[in-house]
């Protein structure tokens, strides 16, 4: 996929395919990818990507190093907040609360407004744990 996705901007860069069909090959090939999301997050967070990169396309800032970064930034914090919530459950913690950065999201201030909630609760966003986005860098903690 990462391939093709090369593939596809290198020959928009040198001008061998116009933009606009950069940017429904790529949106289709995250689309794609989106389909094989297996958690309705994986979904969501897909679908953010894809409106992402369409975004960044139309903007002109189409480099693969902004949908690489993008996409891999994201996936790692997932499966950082992904093991701090396993850890949690596993020391039989029952609370957990969402803690924004200083430069949050309302969607990310919204979830750590709600306070402590049950460790296997929905936060408003309809996560389990941080990223609620794209490039989000909340994280999970336990409540004191």
């Amino acid at each position: 996929m990462e391939k093709r996705m090369r593939n596809v901007l290198t020959r928009l860069h040198h001008k061998k395919i116009s933009k606009a069909k950069a940017i429904i090959i790529i949106a289709l090939l995250l689309s794609e990818i989106a389909g094989r999301a297996v958690s309705d997050r994986d979904k969501r967070n897909a679908k953010a990507i894809v409106s992402n990169f369409i975004s960044t396309m139309r903007a002109g800032k189409y480099t693969v190093s902004v949908v690489a970064d993008t996409t891999g930034a994201t996936e790692i914090h997932h499966a950082i907040n992904s093991r701090i919530l396993d850890d949690l459950q596993t020391q039989g913690v029952t609370k957990k609360i969402w803690v924004v950065n200083p430069d949050a999201c309302l969607i990310c201030v919204d979830n750590a407004d709600i306070g402590p909630i049950g460790i296997d609760d929905l936060f408003p966003s309809g996560d389990s744990c941080p990223p609620a986005h794209p490039n989000c860098r909340c994280i999970l903690d336990q409540d004191d």
